[in-house]
């Protein structure tokens, strides 16, 4: 159980996507991208469903975990798809979460449980978040 406790975090520009995760039970440290010389989509996915049971991120419930849901609901779909078509639909997905206020993910739904730093500190209220 221990080496399924990932801290990750995503990062997502207009052509390139990455998700960097380390356990620190083990120290291993796993990267995966998707960018137009590399596609590592299956790799990453089969991560996911396969290696992870609890992942650790700041502010992932409200950017992180939606895009990851999103990966996960819609990677079978993408399979064939080349690599510009699946950026673009992860920066859509990552501007559509950026402009809403909360995550659209309902806490029943979700496929990887989620530990939260910045909610965890409290840094969601708004007192908090001035200096």
């Amino acid at each position: 159980m221990k080496e399924k406790v990932w801290v990750y975090d995503i990062e997502q520009l207009k052509n390139f996507h990455s998700i960097t995760a380390y356990c620190p039970y083990n120290q291993d440290i796993k990267t995966f991208i998707i960018h137009n010389e590399v596609n590592q989509l299956e790799e990453y996915v089969q991560f996911l469903l396969n290696d992870c049971e609890i992942m650790i991120g700041y502010n992932n419930i409200n950017y992180d975990y939606p895009l990851l849901h999103f990966i996960l609901t819609n990677y079978k779909r993408w399979k064939n798809y080349p690599t510009y078509k699946i950026l673009q639909l992860l920066y859509d997905k990552s501007q559509e979460i950026i402009e809403s206020e909360y995550s659209s993910i309902p806490q029943k739904n979700v496929k990887i449980k989620q530990v939260d730093l910045y909610r965890i500190h409290h840094f969601d209220n708004k007192n908090r978040r001035t200096s």
